[in-house]
């Protein structure tokens, strides 16, 4: 939806910057990589023990990444999906900026 034809222009601005500010997702993968590139996430959490994160991360004069880290059936408390969800984001992130 953030590059396609689906939306049009001005809603896809709108949509981006919903996605780029980070007030739940700014340490899931933001905070791994540098201020340069723009991310736009998304993160969810529900029933059956998940935590997800999307995102769209743009490099300097580079075409954009699509990251998607989903855990599920994980029978730990919200705080420890979190952490590990930082951990693979932190993964991610290594791999990214080795490309």
């Amino acid at each position: 939806m953030l590059l396609g034809p689906a939306l049009g222009p001005a809603s896809r601005d709108i949509l981006s910057d919903w996605m780029s500010r980070g007030g739940v997702t700014g340490a899931l993968i933001r905070d791994a990589l540098p201020a340069d590139r723009h991310v736009a996430d998304k993160s969810g959490a529900g029933n059956g023990y998940t935590r997800s994160l999307v995102a769209m991360v743009t490099p300097p004069d580079r075409a954009p990444w699509f990251v998607a880290i989903y855990i599920s059936d994980t029978p730990t408390d919200f705080a420890t999906r979190n952490a590990e969800l930082m951990r693979i984001g932190e993964t991610v992130a290594d791999v990214l900026l080795s490309r």
